[in-house]
């Protein structure tokens, strides 16, 4: 006899559908001649078979007379709320029951509830009043825009854009006003951090103020004399380099020139002065024209039907 691979022998499962006799009959004269010719599975099939016998030996318990009474008698009961929640859950979702009348249920889902609704009068109420809800909607007139309505709304457009077209800049700098005015923010945030970019560079210029004349040495007499000082000196050495810039004629000796005044500390000092003047400038300007003059209720066109 050849060996067999596990897959081979009978399942236990089987084994035991074969001892209850639930098999039918073509697999059960096949498990008969599988046990016949298998040495394993006749062991196994005989080993189930002591096991049943001596089950089908063991006496039959029964409970006593008073085991039920206990039983209920121990099991917790429900309050009276807790037994109105329960039928209340037992009911049909008011959704789901519009999604019957509509057809969006599938097959086994509408099943059940077709049976739920041959026994509950309360959901089969609810659903006849959904129903007539939907006819009488279903009963209304459609309603429709009239005829000219799409006229007034293309005329009210075109009158629109003629007023954007005939309000338009025609000038040079009214047209650089218009983009300035589109480009600005148009949000509390988007003016905040506006604010912030532009006022960077005068924070930093009062940052190293403070640093200078946090110094015990430094005060506003000695600034002033140091500013007097080098101020004379820096017109002294234009003017000096003017007078051998006129007398020369390269360009690169008017490079050297004027790389050498930006990179002195007063130039480079009297520039950010300029630039920080300049800024709170711009953000005067900004305020003014374009913060404080907008009105706090601003109306909006709407086109009137």
């Amino acid at each position: 006899m050849t060996d067999r691979s596990p897959s081979d022998h009978l399942s236990a499962e089987r084994m035991q559908a074969f001892l209850d006799g639930e098999l039918p009959a073509v697999d059960a004269r096949s498990v008969e001649a599988h046990v016949g010719d298998c040495a394993r599975c006749r062991a196994e099939l005989s080993t189930w078979e002591s096991l049943f016998d001596d089950l089908g030996d063991l006496p039959v318990l029964a409970p006593s007379t008073s085991f039920q009474d206990r039983i209920l008698e121990a099991t917790p009961r429900k309050s009276a709320r807790a037994a109105r929640a329960a039928t209340d859950v037992s009911h049909i979702a008011p959704g789901r029951l519009q999604d019957y009348l509509e057809g969006r249920l599938a097959a086994r889902a509408a099943t059940s509830m077709d049976s739920h609704l041959d026994t509950c009068a309360v959901c089969r109420s609810e659903l006849a009043a959904f129903r007539a809800v939907g006819m009488a909607l279903d009963a209304l007139p459609a309603l429709e825009p009239s005829p000219e309505f799409g006229e007034r709304v293309l005329a009210a457009w075109r009158v629109e854009q003629m007023a954007a077209v005939a309000m338009a800049p025609t000038t040079r700098w009214g047209r650089v006003a218009a983009w300035a005015r589109s480009r600005a923010p148009s949000s509390r945030q988007g003016w905040a951090a506006a604010m912030g970019v532009a006022t960077a560079p005068a924070v930093i210029l009062l940052l190293i103020v403070r640093a200078v004349f946090s110094h015990p040495l430094v005060t506003i007499g000695n600034l002033g004399a140091f500013v007097r000082l080098q101020a004379g000196d820096l017109f002294g050495a234009l003017a000096t380099r003017g007078a051998a810039l006129l007398q020369t004629v390269g360009l690169d000796a008017a490079a050297r020139t004027a790389f050498e005044l930006l990179s002195s500390p007063p130039v480079a000092a009297g520039a950010a002065t300029v630039a920080s003047g300049l800024t709170f400038a711009a953000l005067w300007v900004v305020y003014r024209f374009l913060i404080a003059s907008q009105p706090a209720d601003r109306p909006y066109a709407h086109v009137s039907r």
